[in-house]
């Protein structure tokens, strides 16, 4: 099995302030999705209810809180998910972590292997945002 906690270090003013249109997790392999054609494999990704490193509490008490992006075996190119439903949890008044929860979906079922870049090795995750800033008279 494979799991990856994902923090983004979200700026206070845009958590706070602004309204989300959208948000894209870009995830760079390290090399080519490696496993036998035909097997059906998912990145199960959910937000976390707190942050406690790697035994944190995954969020899912809705299905549109649970986002699934199938993986195809030879694939190279950068997966970009559209993960707005969960960024947008991240926002007042909840006070949930800026933090994404990854793995594989069948857990250790699978003979899929996928190896993304981290900030310590390869191109790290990249959160892409799309927002709109308060109009004048908004704001106090």
């Amino acid at each position: 099995s494979a799991r990856s906690l994902v923090r983004c270090a979200l700026p206070a003013h845009i958590r706070d302030s602004t309204t989300i249109i959208r948000a894209t997790l870009e995830l760079t392999p390290m090399q080519p999705i490696n496993g036998l054609p035909g097997d059906s494999v998912a990145i199960d990704l959910r937000a976390l209810l707190s942050d406690l490193g790697a035994k944190s509490p995954r969020l899912a008490s809705s299905t549109s809180q649970i986002l699934l992006h199938f993986l195809t075996v030879g694939e190279s190119d950068t997966l970009r998910i559209d993960v707005t439903s969960l960024v947008t949890l991240w926002q007042p008044p909840s006070k949930l972590p800026p933090a994404l929860f990854l793995a594989l979906q069948p857990e250790g079922s699978s003979f899929t292997q996928a190896g993304f870049g981290s900030t310590r090795v390869g191109a790290a995750p990249r959160l892409r945002l799309t927002y709109v800033l308060p109009y004048p008279f908004e704001t106090p």
